[in-house]
């Protein structure tokens, strides 16, 4: 990653403090897009934040995260 580049993340569930704050600590060096909740994100919602284009996703294996969303982030 080129230092001039941001790295957009989404992150699909609430996470525990200290992986927030890690997240957070690397800031400005990624966009951080936070799901702050304990349920799962609904998938509409993943399908709209990843069509902006995303360098990582987040999520635990209950996360309906497919191809269609792999592709709408790039």
């Amino acid at each position: 990653m080129a230092a001039s580049t941001v790295a957009r993340v989404l992150v699909t569930r609430r996470l525990p403090g200290c992986a927030l704050s890690k997240l957070k600590a690397a800031s400005p060096a990624i966009e951080l897009i936070y799901h702050d909740d304990d349920e799962p994100m609904p998938r509409d919602d993943i399908l709209s934040k990843a069509s902006g284009g995303l360098d990582a996703i987040y999520c635990l294996l209950s996360d309906s995260v497919d191809k269609a969303v792999i592709d709408a982030a790039g």
